[in-house]
């Protein structure tokens, strides 16, 4: 788990069977399993004296063993780190000066890691299709979209811009055209608000809508509810924990543009879809991110 501290300062906690752990590594912003015992990170860079905003960031692999950390391509704006379940390949973004601009990449993740593909577009949140026998040849993504069946409440408008909602969507490795995934309750349906992707299993995508924490069936294009959040609350993030459990992020739904953080995890039963137990941070401090590997 990573938790930032005032605003600012991170930390990633390790939760094992005998404990909690901190990590030391290098200032970073976020960082992922690739394996039992090796982290993929965006490291923090150093910034131009006219620089505004966070930080760059630089690719990295942590050896959680030996505590090594080995940097690796260019300096950029990478976030969404998301490697694929076999541990050879990682889908990240990688912002562009404009604002709101970005790139998406594949890399792989070998003894010498290089860029595989690029598509100049933002896609948001990726998450490799985890099919059982390691195949990684799939991906869903959040892409901020118009309403293709045009109605009029799954959009809306800021400042007298029109916007879209993220919307689900699966491509492949190589990163060709973007295919729709409809996320409404009906085939061809789409779901007032939006989707974004959270894990891909054998079970079904899971992603966040207003709702909760929805399952979708990518080949029939609809989403069932598996846990709504308590009144006032909205799930962020989550990741699936073991054989039918999964750890959720919630914040408090002050706004729709969910500029808190994190604050709560709370464990959840996928089959029933019932609350196992509730964890919240203490004053100041936020959870940013949850990951889980297998042991």
């Amino acid at each position: 788990m990573i938790f930032e501290y005032a605003g600012d300062r991170r930390e990633l906690v390790l939760v094992q069977s005998g404990g909690a752990r901190k990590v030391e590594m290098p200032p970073f912003r976020e960082a992922r399993f690739v394996g039992p015992d090796r982290l993929v990170l965006a490291l923090e860079a150093p910034k131009k004296p006219d620089d505004y905003g966070p930080p760059p960031t630089q690719l990295a692999l942590h050896d959680l063993l030996s505590g090594s950390t080995r940097r690796f391509g260019p300096v950029g704006g990478y976030y969404d780190l998301e490697p694929s379940p076999d541990g050879l390949y990682l889908a990240v973004g990688d912002e562009r000066d404009q604002v709101g601009d970005a790139d998406f990449e594949i890399w792989s993740l070998g003894d010498e890691p290089e860029r595989l593909a690029r598509r100049k577009q933002a896609l948001e949140e990726p998450r490799w299709r985890d099919a059982g026998d390691k195949r990684s040849s799939a991906l869903a993504v959040g892409i901020l979209i118009q309403d293709p069946e045009g109605h009029g409440d799954t959009g809306g408008s800021f400042g007298g811009t029109d916007f879209g909602w993220p919307r689900l969507h699966k491509l492949r490795r190589d990163l060709g055209k973007p295919e729709l995934i409809y996320d409404g309750s009906e085939p061809g349906q789409l779901a007032p608000g939006g989707s974004l992707p959270l894990w891909w299993d054998l079970r079904g995508l899971f992603a966040r809508q207003r709702e909760g924490l929805m399952r979708c069936d990518v080949e029939r294009g609809t989403c069932t509810r598996v846990y709504a959040a308590e009144p006032g609350r909205r799930v962020v993030d989550g990741r699936p924990v073991g054989a039918r459990e999964a750890w959720l992020l919630t914040l408090e739904a002050s706004d729709a543009l969910d500029r808190r953080e994190p604050d709560e995890i709370v464990r959840v039963d996928l089959e029933t879809g019932k609350e196992l137990s509730r964890w919240h941070a203490p004053p100041g401090v936020a959870v940013i991110d949850i990951d889980w590997q297998a042991p």
